[in-house]
């Protein structure tokens, strides 16, 4: 150890002697405390010197996830990715100019910021703002949430937060929006749209179930909330109940063709259309032929003598006077008399039986107004074997006969 320092060989030599001095048991425990010493160094630099990951965008799928991604290669900007690709970490100090920038390019469209707003929280923060984080986190958490359902692709919520007054008139409600982009061209079912209103509602404090509305991404209304009218276009029952006739009839005509023309052979086409509007429709009729039910004669005769003479006021009058002054003598018709006159009163009261037929129908909305079913069968198929072994498949068209017979 010629080539060390003095004083560093001062050192060493001390070292060799304690070393002698000491026991193995206590040598072991030396080393255990260096160390621990060294790995405490180590890691508490690495705690200080780390990079903080927060979380940039989250619930993506994984277009707009490879979209962000690249950016972020391109940026040249360090990142994680979380929940299997669909949320992106980056460094924290960047993150707040990297949403501003993704925000400015459209991007992304499906991601949700949830909870992790809080994670960490700016000193001073007024009470407002965190009114309105609490807003978002919730939408987000909402989202999140719905979105996890088998027939929904993604969702959006938005939510209008009760305001309270010491005034009752003044309260306004909690309210709150969803809008739903479905997998495929089917409408939510109806249990499913009951399901997410509960959802938002018990969610939500102070929000009712009347007080959510769905919708899809074609603008259909799956809930409308408190403002909805029952006679309005088909509903979401429905429309189910709607899709499921439809299935059915069509599965009824491929069972029936299926063993005819051969299995995966056939399709069908099914269109139902419903009434959208409930009909309410109340019939009297008449039956023209009557029935004699009872009838009443009533018949008053009896025999005497009628006196016959001047008839009115002429016989009351007073007699006339003549020219000299002298009254004239009153005119006396001769009277007479008709022995045996005979005098008759009828009276005849028929009633008549009159049926009366009185039908009031009610017909629901959903009624079944129209059926359309279009059917297509496969060409009858011919294997034919030549002389070299080879086999081939040909088609024909079936004859006009037959397709009479399967319609």
């Amino acid at each position: 150890m010629a080539f060390l320092p003095v004083q560093w060989q001062t050192v060493i030599e001390r070292a060799r002697v304690v070393r002698g001095s000491l026991s193995t048991a206590q040598m072991f425990s030396l080393g255990g405390v260096f160390v621990a010493v060294v790995g405490l160094l180590i890691g508490s630099t690495w705690y200080v010197n780390r990079t903080e990951y927060r979380v940039l965008f989250t619930e993506m799928n994984a277009d707009e996830a490879s979209k962000v991604v690249d950016r972020l290669k391109a940026d040249d900007v360090q990142y994680q990715l979380a929940d299997g690709g669909r949320s992106v970490l980056v460094p924290e100090a960047a993150i707040d100019s990297l949403r501003l920038t993704f925000a400015g390019e459209g991007l992304p469209t499906s991601g949700r910021i949830g909870f992790e707003i809080f994670d960490k929280v700016a000193f001073g923060q007024t009470e407002f703002l965190e009114h309105v984080n609490y807003r978002r986190a919730l939408e987000g958490e909402l989202a999140r949430t719905i979105s996890t359902l088998s027939e929904v692709q993604s969702a959006r919520v938005h939510i209008a937060m009760a305001k309270e007054s010491l005034f009752g008139a003044r309260e306004q409600p909690a309210k709150a929006s969803v809008v739903l982009t479905l997998k495929g061209s089917r409408p939510l079912p109806n249990a499913s749209a009951h399901a997410v209103t509960s959802l938002v509602a018990a969610a939500v404090e102070g929000l009712g179930a009347e007080q959510v509305v769905i919708v899809d991404s074609f603008g259909r209304a799956l809930a409308r909330g408190a403002t909805g009218a029952d006679d309005g276009p088909l509903g979401g029952a429905e429309l189910d109940r709607q899709a499921r006739y439809e299935r059915d009839i069509g599965t009824r005509v491929v069972a029936l063709l299926e063993p005819v023309v051969g299995v995966d052979r056939v399709r069908v086409n099914v269109t139902a259309r419903l009434h959208a509007a409930s009909e309410e429709q109340t019939k009297e009729e008449y039956d023209p032929t009557t029935v004699l039910r009872s009838r009443q004669l009533v018949i008053d005769g009896g025999s005497g003598s009628t006196a016959q003479g001047i008839a009115g006021a002429r016989a009351n009058l007073p007699p006339a006077v003549q020219p000299d002054g002298t009254p004239a003598p009153p005119v006396v018709p001769p009277a007479t008399v008709t022995p045996g006159t005979i005098l008759t009163k009828s009276s005849d009261l028929s009633n008549y039986e009159v049926s009366k037929t009185v039908t009031h129908t009610i017909r629901p909305r959903g009624e079944l107004s129209r059926l359309s079913v279009a059917v297509i069968v496969d060409d009858m198929r011919q294997t034919l074997t030549a002389q070299d072994g080879t086999v081939s498949t040909t088609h024909k068209p079936r004859e006009p006969a037959e397709m009479q017979k399967l319609q």
